[in-house]
């Protein structure tokens, strides 16, 4: 078992009983603006952390929501795609 095994498990939205998209968790956000600067649709800074603006609707969007969840140092952008129809 690896060290980021416990952490990918503990940061799944569908395992803590959430609906699936995009969220923050903002006790974790540093506010170092990156997910706001890769995806400014997405995402905005504001005095708390980030924030996000609305759920990703695009092919597009939910690349940059992923890119996002990935980049962030801290693990704090979570994003687990909805059921497509």
């Amino acid at each position: 078992m690896t060290e980021t095994e416990p952490h990918l498990e503990s940061s799944n939205p569908s395992s803590l009983g959430v609906e699936p998209g995009l969220r923050i968790e903002p006790g974790r956000c540093i506010r170092c603006a990156a997910a706001a600067s890769m995806a400014p649709t997405l995402f905005s800074l504001g005095s708390r952390g980030n924030q996000v603006l609305k759920q990703p609707e695009t092919a597009r969007e939910r690349a940059l929501a992923r890119s996002a969840s990935l980049l962030c140092p801290v693990r704090a952008i979570l994003f687990e795609e909805r059921g497509r129809e």
